[in-house]
C-alpha cells in the first residue's frame, strides 16, 4: 500500500468529547501551524503514533 501524504503529530493540544461521547484530540500537525490543528478521534491517533513511531517521527503530549 502506497501513502500518498503522511503527517506526524507535533504534540497534542487539547482533548474533548464529542456528542457522541468519544474521546477527540486537538491535533498540531509537524511542520504546520495553529491554525491548520485538527480534531482527531482516539483511534486516528492510534494508527499516526504506530505509524510515526515506525518511521522515528517525535510525538509531545501536551499536559
Amino acid at each position: 500500500m502506497e501513502l500518498a501524504h503522511l503527517s506526524c503529530v507535533e504534540r497534542i493540544v487539547d482533548k474533548r468529547k464529542n456528542k457522541k461521547g468519544k474521546t477527540e484530540y486537538l491535533v498540531r500537525w509537524k511542520g504546520y501551524d495553529s491554525e491548520d490543528d485538527t480534531w482527531e478521534p482516539e483511534q486516528h491517533l492510534v494508527n499516526f503514533v504506530l505509524i510515526c513511531n515506525t518511521f522515528g517521527g517525535n510525538i509531545q503530549i501536551m499536559q
